[in-house]
C-alpha cells in the first residue's frame, strides 16, 4: 500500500475537525490517500469529548481504537500526526503520513476506508505504546489481590449492572493503586480514566484533576469544566477515584460533603461507573449510620460487598514475582522470599527488597538474582525510595 508523504491543504480558517471540502481530491483505492499539500503542520490536540464527536461515523469495531490514537497523539506525540506515522512504519506499517492524518482527523472513512486494517494497525501501535511504557520496568505480576481488582471492577462496568458504584479497601501497600492503574492500562480506549484524590479536598481541585484525566485545557474554568463532564461522561466510562479519604471533609456535614455530593449526582445523571478506593481507616465513616453515606453504600451492594485486598501474598503469587524478578530457581530461595512477604509492611516492602537484590546482582553481572543475593539483602537494613511502578 502506497501513498504520499504531502500533507492536506489547511488555511487558518479550516477546522482540523472538519469534513474533507470539496476542493480536496482523494483517491481510496486500497486506502490510497493523495490530498494537496498544506503549507504548515497542524497539531493535532483536542479533549476526549472533541474526539468522541469526531468519529463517531466510525465502524464500531474501531472507534474506540480510532478515539484512542487520537488521544495517544496529542498527549505523546504533541499532537504530531507525522510522529504517529513514524511510529507504524517502525512496527512495519508502511502507510503515508496522509493516511494517518486522515484517520486520526475524522476523515477516512468518508467515504471508503478499511476497519479490518485499521483496526490491525492501531492494535500494533497500543500494543507498542504498553511496552514502550514499561521499557526498563519489572513486568506487572498477576497476583492474587490483581485479579480479585479486575473481576470486581468488570461486574460493575457492565451494562446491566445494578451496582453501579464499587468500593476497594486495602492498606497503602495492598496493591490497591498498582492494581488499579493495570487496570486502567489495559482499558484505556479513554473509557477507563484513574486519578489519585488531591490532597487538598476542594471540588476546583478535583475537577481540575478529572478535566485533566479526559484532556481538557488546563485553563478553563472550573464550571467550563463541569459543563464538558456532563457531555463526556457516560454510561460507558468508567471514573475511579483512588485514596478517597482524602477527599472526606470533617468540619462539614455529611451531606454537604462538596466532591462525593459532585461524584453522586455526576453518576446519577450519567450513569458511569465509579470505583473508590481507601484505606481501612475510612471504612469507620463511610460505614457510620448516617443517611448521607448509606445511599452510597447501597449503591455499591451494601458493607458486604467492599472489596478488601489481602496484605500478605500467596505462594503463586511470590513465585510470580521471583519469576518476574529473574530469581534463581534454588530450593533455598522460596523461604527467604516467603519471610519477606510476611512482614507488616506488606507487598511493596518485599517487592523494595527484591528490587535491591535485583540491583546487586546486576551489579555482579549476574543474570539471575542467587540465594547469596537474597541473603545479602536480607540482612541489610530496609531503607530505600520505592520507585513508581511499585507504588501499591
Amino acid at each position: 500500500m502506497t501513498g504520499t508523504n504531502q500533507h492536506p491543504t489547511m488555511t487558518s480558517s479550516t477546522s482540523i475537525d472538519a469534513p474533507a471540502s470539496n476542493d480536496e481530491t482523494a483517491t481510496r483505492g486500497e486506502g490510497q490517500i493523495a490530498l494537496k499539500e498544506h503549507e504548515s503542520r497542524v497539531s493535532l490536540k483536542g479533549n476526549i469529548a472533541t474526539f468522541d464527536r469526531l468519529f463517531v461515523h466510525y465502524p464500531d469495531s474501531v472507534r474506540d481504537d480510532s478515539v484512542w490514537l487520537r488521544a495517544y497523539c496529542a498527549t505523546h506525540c504533541n499532537g504530531e500526526h507525522a510522529l504517529i506515522a513514524k511510529i507504524a512504519a517502525s512496527l512495519g506499517i508502511q502507510q503515508s503520513d496522509n493516511y494517518w492524518y486522515q484517520v486520526l482527523t475524522g476523515r477516512y472513512f468518508r467515504p471508503g476506508g478499511s476497519a479490518p486494517k485499521l483496526k490491525e494497525f492501531i492494535t500494533q501501535i497500543r500494543t507498542w505504546s504498553l511496552l514502550r511504557a514499561n521499557e526498563g520496568k519489572i513486568p506487572f505480576v498477576e497476583t492474587r489481590n490483581w485479579r480479585r481488582v479486575k473481576d470486581y471492577i468488570d461486574t460493575r462496568r457492565d451494562p446491566g449492572a445494578i451496582w453501579k458504584f464499587g468500593f476497594i479497601e486495602g492498606l497503602t501497600s495492598s496493591q490497591k493503586t498498582e492494581c488499579c492503574k493495570h487496570y486502567r492500562d489495559l482499558n484505556n480506549h479513554c473509557k477507563t480514566i484513574h486519578i489519585e484524590a488531591p490532597a487538598k479536598a476542594t471540588r476546583n481541585r478535583f475537577i481540575h484533576k478529572l478535566g485533566k484525566a479526559y484532556l481538557m485545557n488546563a485553563s478553563w474554568t472550573t464550571a467550563r469544566k463541569e459543563l464538558e463532564l456532563e457531555t463526556v461522561v457516560t454510561a460507558e466510562r468508567t471514573i475511579i477515584v483512588d485514596n478517597v479519604q482524602r477527599l472526606f471533609r470533617p468540619d462539614v456535614k455529611p451531606d454537604q460533603q462538596p466532591i462525593f455530593n459532585f461524584l453522586h449526582e455526576l453518576q446519577d445523571d450519567t450513569e458511569c461507573t465509579v470505583i473508590f478506593t481507601w484505606v481501612p481507616t475510612f471504612r469507620k465513616t463511610i460505614t457510620a449510620e448516617e443517611p448521607f453515606w448509606r445511599q452510597f453504600l447501597a449503591r455499591g451492594g451494601g458493607e458486604d460487598q467492599i472489596l478488601k485486598l489481602d496484605q500478605r501474598l500467596i505462594k503463586s503469587d511470590i513465585i510470580g514475582f521471583a519469576k518476574a524478578y529473574q530469581v534463581a530457581n534454588d530450593a533455598a530461595a522460596f523461604p527467604i522470599l516467603k519471610g519477606w512477604s510476611e512482614t507488616s509492611m506488606g507487598v511493596r516492602a518485599f517487592k523494595g527488597r527484591l528490587h535491591l537484590a535485583r540491583l546487586l546482582a546486576t551489579s555482579r553481572r549476574q543474570k539471575e538474582i542467587s540465594v547469596d543475593c537474597l541473603r545479602e539483602v536480607e540482612n541489610e537494613p530496609l531503607a530505600m525510595q520505592c520507585d513508581q511502578e511499585d507504588a501499591a
